[in-house]
């Protein structure tokens, strides 16, 4: 059975977040990013009035990380491999910047809506 290691938190905008030492860390493992576009105020209670939000990740389809975001309460939205993980990163990024720059309150989400 392969190793998965659930990135959360690190220097957004940084390849994984050090990828290489955690991967000398965790020999074989596969690197999944994930958890980190919302705050954590989202994952006790992730819904607004019935809609849920959405937690964009990234890595191996095959990672298991889809059943606990799931768990959480959150729609998980995988946006690729982890050489994805730039995208996840802007969300991020968008996160922190309408929160702490626009000073919108930190239980802030983001929804994907198809058609």
């Amino acid at each position: 059975m392969s190793k998965i290691g659930v990135i959360g938190s690190g220097r957004i905008g940084e390849r994984l977040s050090h990828a290489d030492a955690y991967a000398e860390s965790a020999p074989g493992a596969r690197l999944v990013r994930a958890f980190n576009t919302l705050g954590y105020e989202m994952f006790a209670d992730p819904s607004f009035g019935g809609e849920v939000a959405d937690l964009f990740w990234c890595g191996p389809e095959d990672a298991g990380v889809a059943r606990p975001i799931a768990d959480v309460g959150l729609r998980p939205v995988r946006v690729g491999d982890s050489d994805a993980v730039d995208i996840v990163d802007g969300v991020a990024r968008l996160w922190l910047t309408l929160v702490f720059r626009q000073g919108h309150p930190r239980r802030l989400a983001f929804r994907m809506l198809t058609q």
